[in-house]
């Protein structure tokens, strides 16, 4: 009998008097179940929450073989899938297998075989993710990075990185304050040549500007008051490495020269020394601010601007990928749950409604600031809405009025709808237009109605 403190199983068919029976007997061995009588209820619970195991019917009502399959990965690619089916023959069993099926089981099953393939597959999950913690635990002592997201925005990003960490030329990452522009920076150090060097971040704001020069370019004794030995500074302990320079924009002028001159030749003079030496870094930098703006004000050297905008990387801010916001969540909760109250919580569908429908103006930062603070709220297992505190914001003057903010409640959820089908099959229309009940040339026009490219998600 399985341990009665493991997650949950989600059974999906549309034969309920068939869907009762495997609850009933799986229940009374102990499990947690959770059913779903169609693919899109088992979608809209596997967004919700997290299942140690799926067993699901793989020919139902709009639904077209393995594609069930396909969808349920594309919102958990980690959980465990049983198929169950009254048709097919060896070939779509072994599809079945290649796709990554845990098992595969023809229509009728006893009851005693199908609790001793669960328990397998259990098994066999488990030593997986032991393994999967293990070879995690050795990235994170490497620092290795981990973005979360399936949206088109995040997968543009991935192919970014992938594209300039080999190339070692400045990266300038620009976005709002809390999307993750540190963790862009970390992902290009550890895929580059460079990975087995020292990536040294640096909070330009945090430092005084009269002592950032200092901190980057280190010092010699009696450079100035205060100065009794040498040190070194930020940019030669990035030596053979990356120096993450973030909020660059608030440099003062001074330090801005003095980092020109080290990008174009390689040389680098500590205050107080009449000596140069050579460094080999390479620069990430990324700010918030309207560098441009900075420029024609005079706050910010065109030339340098220049030197870093080689390869410019934009983030987008969590309200524009939305469909991102139940992945992330759920990652946060596994994250932080273990830390916080010593089990891994899930979020109610109502507790993702919350989520979905905040602006986040602190982006992901603030999000995974929420998750900790509903997973330290909530009274149970299942973070309901009431544990969400956000603020209240307050709408603007044209949402008050019906029609306006009718048309913008629905072009919002057609453009998250679109999206969701859209990132579900990887771009392929046919399958969307599908999954979604529409003509494929309706979908087409909401597609351009929202300016949303296929190519986004592939």
């Amino acid at each position: 009998m399985p341990d009665k403190t493991n997650g949950r199983l989600l059974i999906v068919d549309d034969d309920e008097p068939f869907l009762d029976n495997l609850e009933t007997a799986l229940s009374s061995a102990g499990y947690k179940v959770d059913t779903a009588p169609s693919p899109e209820k088992a979608l809209a619970l596997l967004v919700a929450r997290s299942y140690e195991l799926v067993i699901t019917d793989l020919r139902m009502p709009g639904t077209d073989g393995l594609c069930i399959y396909e969808a349920i990965r594309d919102v958990d690619r980690f959980v465990p899938v049983i198929v169950l089916t009254g048709y097919g023959g060896a070939d779509e069993a072994a599809r079945a297998i290649n796709m990554g099926c845990a098992d595969y089981l023809r229509k009728p099953i006893t009851l005693d075989e199908l609790k001793f393939r669960v328990d397998k597959a259990r098994r066999q999950h488990q030593i997986e993710a032991e393994v999967a913690s293990l070879r995690e635990q050795l990235s994170r002592t490497s620092a290795g990075p981990f973005i979360v997201g399936a949206s088109g925005p995040i997968r543009s990003i991935l192919d970014k990185i992938a594209m300039v960490a080999e190339s070692g030329v400045t990266v300038l990452i620009r976005g709002e304050t809390g999307t993750g522009k540190e963790l862009v920076a970390r992902a290009v150090h550890e895929s580059s040549p460079r990975a087995g060097g020292p990536f040294v971040p640096v909070a330009c704001a945090a430092i005084p500007q009269p002592l950032l020069e200092g901190q980057l370019f280190g010092h010699k004794r009696g450079a100035y008051t205060g100065a009794d030995k040498d040190q070194k500074g930020l940019i030669d302990l990035a030596n053979r490495g990356t120096l993450f320079l973030d909020e660059i924009g608030d440099i003062d002028t001074a330090a801005q020269v003095k980092l020109l001159r080290t990008l174009e030749t390689g040389e680098l003079r500590p205050l107080g020394d009449r000596k140069v030496h050579t460094v080999d870094v390479r620069l990430i930098a990324a700010t918030n601010r309207d560098l441009e703006q900075a420029i024609k004000s005079g706050q910010f050297r065109d030339d340098l601007f220049y030197r870093l905008n080689v390869f410019p990387i934009a983030l987008p801010a969590l309200r524009d990928r939305r469909e991102d916001i139940p992945l992330l969540v759920k990652h946060f909760a596994k994250l932080h749950g273990p830390a916080l109250c010593g089990r891994c919580k899930t979020f109610s569908k109502e507790a993702i409604e919350v989520f979905l429908g905040y602006d986040w103006p602190g982006n992901v930062r603030e999000l995974e600031n929420k998750v900790r603070q509903a997973i330290l709220l909530a009274p149970g297992q299942v973070v309901a809405p009431s544990a969400i505190d956000l603020p209240v914001e307050e709408p603007a003057a044209s949402a008050w009025r019906f029609n306006e903010a009718k048309k913008g409640a629905i072009d919002a959820f057609e453009t998250r709808f679109i999206r969701g089908v859209l990132s579900r099959t990887r771009g392929v229309i046919s399958k969307a237009a599908r999954l979604a009940g529409l003509d494929r040339k309706n979908l087409w026009l909401l597609m351009k109605k929202h300016g949303i490219q296929a190519e986004e998600f592939r």
